[in-house]
């Protein structure tokens, strides 16, 4: 315990050094000069914020591999996810370098040893962008835009391929942007699938953009496909049903081929019969006229000896 004593009798004395750690950082205890144990005492304990530095848990990227697999995200995916990093400006440079080699797999991956080990995030993106990056043309994307159609594919996954086509087609040219939406809205539905197309030809006109078109021609096809879904189950059942009458008919004409045959056997038995008993009368029949005969020879050869 320490025990100070101002030198005005008229202070009191401190007995506690902890009075003095709630003591403003800037101000010095009445009486105690630069040199005294309580003031060490205090400098020791005041933070020094010159040493603090904020933490950052680590970004989280899809993994991309450059092979066309389902465990690896595309390209386009994977450099959009680190371009918004990059604009958040909540990251620095260094954590989000460290953040794009964890996410890279494979051939990737390798492709970053010959940049070095202080290769900046603009390095990396300037080297993969030339291996996995778009090289078709404006005019090349375009062309590939209005040849579109929908195949056996959903609505949303026509409607995602157009956009993103038309996106990376446009890119770069100002003029196009304000027909954007315009010239989107117009192929997705000249692209639709047939009957999709005429059930739809009033929506064209009546939306305001394309993601009401989208949402709209998705309603009408949920309500084709139960339509579909309802006929189908109907021409199942007809179908069980059918495939139960003929599985009867097979039954029924087994059944009508064995009473047939077991009446053949029958008669065949009946038959059998009648032969076995006219042998059996006939056997008989012999039998009485050999013993008959047998016993009149006896006779005579019993008076023959007396």
């Amino acid at each position: 315990m320490y025990q100070m004593y101002h030198s005005n009798p008229s202070t009191p004395r401190f007995t506690h050094p902890q009075k003095y750690v709630n003591v403003p950082r800037y101000s010095t205890p009445t009486g105690i000069g630069p040199a005294s144990p309580m003031n060490s005492l205090l400098g020791a304990l005041r933070p020094n914020t010159s040493f603090l530095q904020p933490t950052y848990n680590p970004p989280r990227l899809p993994v991309f591999s450059g092979a066309e697999d389902n465990q690896s995200t595309s390209y386009e995916v994977w450099n959009f996810e680190v371009k918004c990093l990059i604009n958040s400006q909540q990251y620095p440079e260094y954590l989000i370098a460290q953040a794009i080699r964890n996410s890279l797999r494979g051939t990737a991956r390798n492709m970053l040893v010959s940049l070095g080990e202080n290769a900046t995030v603009r390095d990396i993106l300037n080297k993969l962008d030339g291996f996995y990056g778009n090289v078709n043309t404006s005019e090349t994307l375009m062309q590939s835009f209005y040849n579109d159609e929908q195949g056996g594919e959903t609505v949303v996954v026509y409607g995602s391929r157009l956009e993103d086509k038309l996106s990376k087609a446009i890119q770069g040219r100002s003029e196009l942007l304000p027909a954007r939406d315009i010239m989107l809205k117009s192929k997705f539905w000249n692209g639709l699938r047939k009957n999709l197309k005429e059930a739809t030809s009033h929506l064209l006109d009546s939306t305001s953009d394309f993601q009401t078109l989208l949402r709209e021609v998705r309603k009408v096809e949920q309500e084709v496909s139960s339509v579909k879904e309802r006929s189908g189950s109907a021409s199942s059942v007809t179908q069980q049903i059918q495939i139960g009458n003929s599985e009867m008919q097979q039954v029924l004409k087994a059944v009508k081929e064995l009473s047939v045959r077991m009446e053949t056997m029958e008669s065949k038995i009946v038959t059998l019969q009648h032969e076995m008993k006219n042998k059996l009368i006939h056997r008989d029949g012999s039998y009485e006229n050999m013993q008959s005969r047998f016993n009149r020879s006896e006779q005579k050869g019993a008076e023959f000896k007396f």
